[in-house]
């Protein structure tokens, strides 16, 4: 009776020694969902699949993951405005783009004063998010990373900030 109630069938196959799992889907709405669900899998399975660890929970507010010099961020909050990771190498920073679409998005980088006279500074990477870029269901950014410090200013963390 337990096993009745479960979302998924056992189904061995007459033709193969192998048994396959397949889910009891039991409206309309379901099947919507499980279809939206396998579009947003294939335009962010780069994101999923052959990936380690991303940020420590402190860096950014939401799940990531790794992918060689890539690091791919979450959204599955609406941002307003911008979104901020903080502890990474900001003159390594080479790009960030929706992974969907590849849309670019524009960002900026913070430091302390002092850190800013280092050559490879740790500090705070601010993300600009239009409200086209977002996904109705999770927005995946992915953001570049050079092997090495790229030659770019960073913004001090008081003076003055223009995203």
């Amino acid at each position: 009776a337990l096993l009745a109630s479960w979302p998924w069938d056992w189904i061995r196959r007459a033709d193969s020694p192998k048994s396959e799992l397949r889910l009891r889907c039991g409206n309309g709405e379901q099947l919507a969902r499980l279809d939206a669900f396998a579009v947003w899998m294939g335009r962010h399975a780069r994101a999923v699949h052959d990936v380690s660890a991303g940020l420590e929970p402190w860096q950014f507010y939401g799940p990531s993951t790794r992918q060689g010099n890539r690091v791919h961020l979450f959204l599955v909050l609406r941002p307003q405005e911008s979104v901020t990771v903080r502890g990474v190498h900001v003159r390594r920073v080479r790009a960030v783009q929706v992974m969907a679409t590849g849309q670019a998005l524009s960002f900026a980088t913070r430091a302390g004063v002092i850190e800013q006279l280092m050559p490879d500074p740790e500090g705070e990477l601010v993300i600009t998010v239009p409200e086209d870029a977002l996904d109705p269901m999770v927005t995946v950014i992915t953001v570049e990373f050079a092997d090495a410090p790229l030659d770019r200013p960073v913004l001090g963390r008081w003076g003055p900030q223009s995203l």
